[in-house]
């Protein structure tokens, strides 16, 4: 997954490499031995058991960065068919979609 620089090293950008959660070590189901946390962004973005990190000029490979499901597409659009695919953003920050 990929995320944006400006947001991965803004001091207010919240962006979290969790290695524990409530003060336990992280569990397996939850990423360990580490799990990236980018509040505000698309869960697709929150990558469980991180390997590595790496810096790059363009989005991520692979079908959750790059594919339809994960990008912007304008109001103006009705049929996905009739786009390009690799043109439009990817999905970055998102709107709340649950309250308690």
């Amino acid at each position: 997954a990929s995320i944006g620089i400006e947001k991965a090293l803004n001091p207010y950008g919240d962006c979290l490499i969790a290695y524990e959660m409530n003060g336990e070590t992280l569990p397996r189901d939850h990423g360990f031995p580490l799990r990236v946390v980018v509040p505000g962004y698309a869960a697709v973005r929150n990558v469980k058991w991180l390997s590595k990190i790496e810096l790059a000029t363009t989005e991520a490979e692979g079908p959750w960065q790059r594919g339809l499901n994960y990008k912007t597409l304008p109001p103006s659009i009705t049929d996905a068919g009739t786009i390009q695919v690799e043109r439009a953003p990817g999905m970055t920050e998102v709107s709340i979609f649950s309250g308690i």
